[in-house]
This record gives C-alpha cells, structure tokens and sequence, in this order.
C-alpha cells in the first residue's frame, strides 16, 4: 500500500492533482477540502490505493486523519471510494463523529448519494471507529451557548432601563473582551452606552 507521496505538484484540478516524485507522475483523486498549493510547491498528501480489476486509483489527504477516516467509511457496505470522499467533502470529519456518536441521521443525509437506510448503516457499522467527538468541541458550544444567554439578558436589562433595541444591540455587538457573568457585561454596556451621551 501507497500510504504517503511527498513531491511538486505539477499540476492540478477540482478534485486531483498531478504529484511528481523522483520523477514518476501520479494522479491523485483528493477531496476538495484539501487544498493544493500552486504548481512547483512541495506537498505531502496521506494516501490510499484502491485497487480495481481495471484500474489502480490513489486518494489522497493533507490530514492523515482524513485519510484514517475515509479507509473507516468505505468499510460500511455500500459506500465506496467516491461517497467516502464526498461524506469529507460536504459534512467534514469532525461533524461525522458528532452525526453519528449522537445518531444524527438528517447531517448524514446531507451527504450526497446517502439516503435514510445508508445513513443508519453508518452508524450502526462504524460506531466509535471514527473515534469520539472532541471535548473541546462541546465545551465550545457550551460556551456559546452560555455567552448567548448572558447577552440575552443584558440585552433585557438595558431595554428596562429605556435603552432603545437597536441601540442596545449595537453597543453589544462593539463590545470586546471577556466577561466574567452578567454583571461584568452589563456595567461594560452602561459605560459605553454613557460615553456615547457625553456622561
């Protein structure tokens, strides 16, 4: 098995690209999230070689991982080289994990050629193959989600206090920096919102 190629890209295209190394030619299928830089450069891409009764085909990645994941989708029955490479393409790696840890059956359905039965099929076949969501990941939303509900309420409070809606919503999207709860947020909000009537 062609696991890597490191070698100058003499060419490429939406979807390939023509590798030089040690003066052998390869065209290598690679998904459109890796990005090729422009001919001449260097390059390393993580590959896999499909072999065919009539034909020898290399797929390749700028992240092994990507490549880890698309030997793991190709192992559910009925996906095959080109599904695994458009599942990379139009969902991502890491939204896969979530998809099918928490059985997210509508974000595998976005991936096209995959219907309902195929996507139940990836989950129950690949499992924890593709490994875990990341923890940084949820904490992100988590975050997200908590700054969202402290905004709300400052947001609130400041309409109470005669604050028009569209000032309110200004003076939060100006603020910068990090706030330790609502309050923090709110005296920020004030103070800005003062500055601006000459207090």
């Amino acid at each position: 098995m062609i696991a890597s190629l490191t070698g100058s890209v003499l060419s490429s295209g939406v979807g390939w690209v023509h590798l030089g190394v040690n003066g052998v030619g390869y065209r290598v299928e690679i998904p459109q999230s890796t990005r090729v830089a422009h001919d001449g450069t260097e390059v390393t891409l993580h590959t896999n070689l499909i072999v065919r009764e009539d034909s020898l085909t290399l797929y390749g990645f700028d992240q092994q991982d990507d490549r880890d994941g698309f030997e793991v989708l190709m192992s559910v029955s009925g996906i095959g080289p080109r599904l695994a490479l458009a599942a990379i393409d139009a969902v991502g790696l890491s939204a896969l994990r979530r998809a099918i840890a928490t059985q997210d059956l509508a974000t595998l359905q976005k991936i096209p050629g995959v219907g309902k039965k195929t996507a139940q099929r990836m989950v129950l076949e690949i499992g924890e193959k593709l490994g875990l969501p990341t923890v940084e990941a949820e904490d992100d939303r988590a975050a997200d989600t908590t700054d969202s509900v402290t905004r709300a309420s400052v947001a609130l409070a400041l309409e109470q206090l005669g604050w028009q809606r569209s000032l309110v919503e200004r003076t939060l999207d100006e603020l910068t920096g990090e706030y330790s709860g609502m309050e923090a947020m709110l005296r920020a909000a004030l103070s800005t919102l003062g500055a601006q009537r000459g207090f």
